[in-house]
């Protein structure tokens, strides 16, 4: 089985997202759980983690240009 939490070793995969909004309002509606954010990682980086099927975690980053 799966876990979503956070731990030591491979935890987590990320995908890239044009809109984090848009992905997240998808991705929640087929099932999808919303763990965290979106969070600003950085300049011009927003991220959010997903609990997807089988309590898989899955990170989605978007990028903007500045």
């Amino acid at each position: 089985p799966g876990d979503a939490g956070v731990h030591e070793g491979l935890e987590h995969f990320g995908l890239d997202s044009e809109n984090l909004e848009a992905d997240i309002e998808r991705l929640t509606a087929v099932g999808a759980k919303l763990l965290e954010g979106p969070l600003v990682a950085g300049p011009n980086v927003r991220i959010c983690f997903i609990q997807a099927p089988d309590d898989v975690r899955i990170e989605l980053i978007e990028r903007k240009d500045s």
